[in-house]
């Protein structure tokens, strides 16, 4: 069989980036962590990990209390481990997860500190407005990642904490949910150009310029926004069921 690391320096399936997705700090202990760390590293691949979701996770990486040490651990038959003492950013620097080819989900108990280690370290930060406002974790500190400038990009997380898949439908709630922080634009930037930097194919995706894929969707809405409130428009949920066409290197592949 393929070892873990012939199979990363394959490193496209198809039109597809291989890579690595650790879970969580609470669900990946920091020796395997570690492992899988360096191998994205060595391999040159992209990991994604969910971190500093809720103070559930900073209780149980402080001291292996709270629900999940309770109730997640008992059910899948875990033994909750001894307690660590540190918190999720601490858990990135020491198992050496904290890197330009990480994205880090949700970020929602991060504080100035914490991000401005992210800051340096080149991360990108995906944030998931609905899921976590679904699961009542708080809300991701916006104006610290802005000001310290962190990319950071939009995802939806799952179907088992989201009530859509779709973009458009975060982009709309996160204008909402983020008030007057975000501009149309920012929004629109964290799913396009921003998402392509985090996954390091932003000089063939996610904006319009010369020696760039064609790969575009085409919206047919009942009425057309003035130029100057383009931004504002793409920005609504309803826009999600306009999509007409989906453009991949240019190829319509919803004909």
């Amino acid at each position: 069989p393929m070892m873990a690391n012939d199979w990363l320096q394959e490193s496209t399936l198809g039109s597809l980036q291989r890579g690595l997705s650790p879970h969580a700090p609470y669900t990946v202990g920091p020796e395997t962590l570690q492992k899988l760390a360096r191998m994205a590293r060595n391999s040159q691949v992209l990991a994604t990990m969910h971190v500093a979701e809720s103070t559930e996770e900073s209780a149980f990486l402080k001291d292996a209390t709270g629900t999940i040490a309770n109730k997640l651990y008992p059910t899948v038959g875990w033994q909750p481990p001894a307690p660590l003492s540190i918190d999720s950013l601490d858990y990135l620097q020491i198992t050496e997860a904290l890197s330009p080819g990480n994205l880090l989900v949700h970020g929602v108990q991060f504080d100035a500190d914490a991000i401005g280690k992210i800051a340096r370290s080149g991360s990108t930060v995906v944030l998931c407005p609905r899921s976590n406002a679904k699961l009542d974790v708080g809300r991701a500190p916006v104006e610290s990642y802005l000001c310290q400038g962190v990319n950071l990009a939009l995802g939806t997380d799952s179907m088992a904490s989201n009530d859509s898949i779709s973009l458009w439908d975060e982009m709309a709630f996160a204008r909402e949910h983020y008030g007057s922080v975000l501009t149309s634009i920012q929004v629109l930037a964290m799913a396009t150009i921003n998402g392509a930097r985090a996954l390091q194919v932003d000089a063939k995706l996610g904006s319009f310029e010369p020696d760039t894929a064609a790969s575009f969707q085409v919206l047919k809405p009942q009425q057309l926004p003035a130029v100057a409130e383009v931004a504002d428009f793409l920005c609504q949920a309803e826009r999600g069921g306009e999509v007409a066409h989906l453009y991949l290197d240019n190829k319509d592949v919803l004909l």
